[in-house]
């Protein structure tokens, strides 16, 4: 606690895991409590198991199309995205945990370069994991709008992960993030050939993605809260 209140932070922020009916009583909630950290953000795990009726991803991304085509286009790329997309990506990566509801805790954003991003992707392909990211960009003006991303095994192993969902405010309203979703989970799911398990987190206050999660299927199984101390 001692090293955050010297560089300058005014809270220390975690998060732990604990069953989904867990209550203020769980050993994990009551030993944070005892060192002074408060809920700050009620968040959720939720998992996907793959593999999914890629047919219902592909009506469901033909729905929204007809509230976005018109303004939007949508991509999705295996491993790192374009070289003119990477800069554009990053600042919306960075932008991501300060975008995203979490409750009292305010997060900055952070500082993502391409030559930090192209170094992930080398070190995901080297670990023998793939990337899998979706884009979506307004016609008008080229800019990015929205991204999602999937990292997950290319070989041996069976748990996959749904990182960053965002959707800049000034593009949300067009059923961007149902289809950045769908276009996502479909094209990782067509190139793994075994059985995975596809998870995610979400804050509960974030209901427009939980919503997006449940109409896709995913289920809710553990607790996630966002946990707080302030450095007073």
């Amino acid at each position: 606690m001692d090293v955050s209140a010297t560089a300058g932070r005014s809270a220390v922020v975690t998060s732990i895991a604990t069953p989904i009916d867990a209550g203020p009583e769980h050993p994990y909630l009551r030993f944070a409590a005892k060192h002074g950290f408060t809920v700050a953000a009620p968040s959720v795990a939720r998992h996907l198991e793959l593999p999914v009726d890629t047919d219902r991803l592909s009506d469901l991304f033909d729905e929204s199309r007809r509230r976005w085509d018109d303004r939007y286009t949508v991509s999705t790329h295996l491993g790192a995205v374009p070289e003119e997309r990477q800069q554009p990506l990053c600042e919306l990566m960075g932008m991501l945990e300060a975008e995203a509801p979490t409750g009292a805790v305010e997060l900055e954003p952070m500082r993502i370069t391409p030559a930090d991003y192209r170094q992930d992707i080398a070190n995901a392909t080297q670990r023998g994991s793939l990337r899998v990211t979706t884009l979506a960009v307004e016609r008008r003006s080229g800019r990015l709008a929205g991204y999602t991303e999937i990292t997950g095994p290319s070989r041996g192993g069976r748990r996959a992960h749904q990182g960053g969902t965002l959707v800049l405010a000034d593009h949300r309203g067009h059923s961007l993030g149902i289809a950045l979703k769908t276009a996502n989970i479909r094209e990782f799911a067509l190139l793994t050939d075994r059985p995975c398990l596809l998870t995610t987190t979400n804050a509960d206050m974030n209901a427009p993605m939980v919503a997006i999660n449940d109409l896709l299927g995913f289920r809710a199984v553990e607790s996630r809260p966002l946990l707080q101390r302030l450095n007073t």
